[in-house]
């Protein structure tokens, strides 16, 4: 996400609280939403398989996993 400028950020954010104007916590999860949509388009993939690889913090370790490794570990 190091490539979402403070420009970028701050241009959604204006849009974004002009679409919900009373809601700050619908606002947060909107623009989060947007910013991963971003970052994955510009790495060409989908924005669950961003998602998916993620770090993820499992165990006090910091771990690169795919949802399917993340979710075995799990059980």
């Amino acid at each position: 996400m190091k490539t979402t400028t403070r420009k970028n950020f701050e241009h959604l954010k204006e849009e974004i609280e002009k679409e919900f104007p009373e809601d700050p916590a619908l606002q947060q999860i909107h623009l989060a939403r947007k910013i991963l949509a971003r970052e994955a388009e510009k790495q060409k993939l989908t924005y669950f398989e961003y998602v998916r690889r993620l770090e993820v913090v499992t165990s006090g370790r910091k771990t690169s996993l795919t949802y399917q490794e993340f979710e075995s570990e799990k059980r």
